[in-house]
């Protein structure tokens, strides 16, 4: 389930048949994405789903603008947009792994008419090895196999995600590097901080990040800015002048976009790490637990 590879024509795959969801039946790009890659038995990263969604587009708009008549070849459509595909996906994981867990406590006991046989103490080391040794000892129904798979699929959800938020820290890391490094650029052109957060704020794109986060990484860049001028010789303090229109093509703004996706994606990351640690340690208590009486 979670060690298949994903190949570039996989992805392109899945991209077609979302573009085909959306150009048959009107589903809206980002659902549509969605759909088909809940529906993957692959171990999709969020690099893999912001791939699908650039294909899906591309895949759309190739085959609307050959179906279209030449009087009528401006075509234009929403995107499917990644971060919201990315997070409804991970909602969707989290989910079905609280359901297997909270199932786990209940639903692995199957009702016999015949007593059991008397059980040892269940240690709490090497709790799943216990069980498999025991297996072969019929003990109130209990189904080890399925145990087991819901054992395996925690252990590699958490695995998954761990990796995957290590390569997010990173990313948020350097972008946020590479954030302060053009707003110190600008700061020593004359531009103050107050400017700067305003020409972030209000050129960049916001609409799908929490304010929680846009906030966090202007935090974090004012303080840096503050911190470069006090330790640059000769630098002073810059005042505001403007706080007018702000030149949509700077790179300032669209820095802090992607600064701002990348910290609510990593925040994302360790809210769904945090919910699938405590489904497998609470798992791994109900299941000590059929065995600890």
């Amino acid at each position: 389930m979670f060690g298949l590879s994903i190949t570039k024509d996989d992805l392109r795959e899945l991209a077609s048949c979302a573009a085909t969801d959306f150009l048959e039946t009107k589903t809206p790009l980002t659902e549509a994405v969605v759909k088909v890659a809940s529906g993957c038995e692959r171990d999709l990263t969020s690099e893999h789903v912001r791939r699908i969604c650039e294909m899906t587009y591309h895949d759309a708009y190739e085959r609307l603008h050959k179906s279209a008549s030449a009087a009528d070849r401006y075509i234009t459509f929403d995107p499917p947009d990644a971060p919201t595909a990315i997070g409804m996906l991970r909602a969707k994981k989290v989910e079905s792994m609280h359901k297997a867990a909270s199932f786990a406590g209940a639903g692995t006991m199957i009702d016999k008419t015949a007593s059991a046989p008397h059980r040892t103490k269940f240690q709490a080391a090497n709790a799943f090895d216990a069980l498999m040794k025991t297996a072969s000892v019929e003990e109130e129904g209990v189904d080890h196999r399925y145990l087991h798979r819901i054992r395996q699929d925690l252990k590699e959800a958490v695995a998954s995600v761990s990796s995957e938020h290590a390569g997010v820290v990173v990313a948020a890391d350097l972008e946020m590097g590479s954030l302060i490094k053009e707003a110190y650029s600008s700061y020593r052109d004359g531009y103050s901080v107050e400017e700067i957060l305003h020409a972030c704020f209000s050129g960049a794109d916001l609409s799908e990040i929490p304010r929680s986060a846009s906030v966090k990484v202007a935090s974090i860049l004012s303080a840096e800015l503050a911190r470069k001028a006090v330790k640059t010789a000769g630098l002073g303090i810059n005042k505001t002048a403007s706080l007018g229109e702000v030149d949509p093509t700077h790179p300032l703004p669209s820095r802090f976009t992607k600064a701002a996706q990348l910290e609510t994606e990593r925040a994302h990351l360790e809210l769904t790490l945090s919910d699938l640690k405590r489904d497998r340690d609470g798992f791994r208590k109900k299941v000590e637990s059929l065995y600890d009486r």
